[in-house]
């Protein structure tokens, strides 16, 4: 699954929509305090309208706060394969 999302995040930034996404990544990484992979993870996810699952309860405990995060940012533990 990492891998999957390190291609489609190249993918992304190699097209000509880089700047918006490193923008939100960004922002991301503001809002929950955390490195940039994390915030390009969550940009991301929110951009293609998928599911981040995530094994880290940090993460997921800065998420939780978040409204726009909400039903797309997971625990991989708890996650049925539906969204």
């Amino acid at each position: 699954m990492e891998a999957s999302l390190a291609f489609a995040w190249f993918a992304e930034v190699t097209g000509s929509s880089a700047a918006g996404l490193l923008q939100t990544a960004h922002r991301w990484c503001h809002m929950v305090d955390y490195p940039a992979d994390d915030g390009l993870y969550l940009a991301l996810a929110q951009r293609r309208q998928g599911v981040l699952l995530s094994q880290g309860r940090r993460l997921l405990r800065k998420v939780q706060g978040i409204p726009e995060a909400r039903g797309w940012v997971m625990e991989l533990a708890g996650w049925d394969g539906q969204r």
